[in-house]
């Protein structure tokens, strides 16, 4: 699992991706790759196609990620049975990486543009992935307000069912309305 993340200034301290490597069903195998600056992780991306899960964009990968992960946290990181219906066998598991902002960043204005993904490897000697869709989005931090409109009942039903009787009274056309024109120009021939 990875996160590529830059703020609007393209600052080294707020630009830069991280990864998550997971062992399913091994919690003791979990590691974080991190990297400072632009990184293309895109799985079609000529630093990751090819190459072992270790070995990718080595250019600009940190020698120690400052972020962790807390693998010995079993409540997120074990793998867990899922309540999903639809397939059976269905397990979860997960990775958690904390990333700690720099005490001078003022997070009431830090935008950041992000892009995220996820890679499935048959072993940890595999060259070839089965990869996510891997959507690019905004984030920001915005203080959200509670509004009395809320709690307020919405009743699309009736709605739609008045707008739709209003319509049928309002626009009552024949034919010959509609293809006046074409009519005037026929007859004319």
């Amino acid at each position: 699992m990875w996160l590529k993340y830059a703020d609007s200034a393209m600052t080294d301290a707020n630009t830069g991706a991280v990864a998550c490597k997971v062992a399913v069903n091994d919690i003791s195998k979990t590691s974080v790759d991190q990297w400072i600056g632009e990184t293309n992780m895109s799985s079609e991306s000529e630093g990751i196609v090819g190459k072992l899960w270790k070995n990718q964009n080595k250019e600009g990968k940190m020698a120690t990620a400052d972020y962790n992960a807390l693998y010995y946290n079993e409540d997120i990181f074990l793998l867990k049975d899922s309540n999903r219906t639809s397939v059976s066998n269905y397990s979860i598991q997960q990775c958690e990486v904390e990333v700690r902002l720099d005490d001078s960043v003022d997070v009431e204005t830090l935008t950041y543009d992000m892009q995220f993904g996820m890679r499935f490897y048959e072993n940890n000697d595999a060259l070839e992935f089965t990869t996510t869709a891997e959507p690019e989005f905004d984030w920001y931090r915005s203080d959200l307000t509670f509004s009395a409109e809320y709690n307020e009942v919405v009743n699309f039903v009736d709605k739609q069912v008045s707008e739709e009787k209003e319509l049928k009274e309002s626009y009552t056309f024949t034919a010959t309305d509609v293809f006046a024109d074409k009519i005037v120009v026929w007859e004319a021939q």
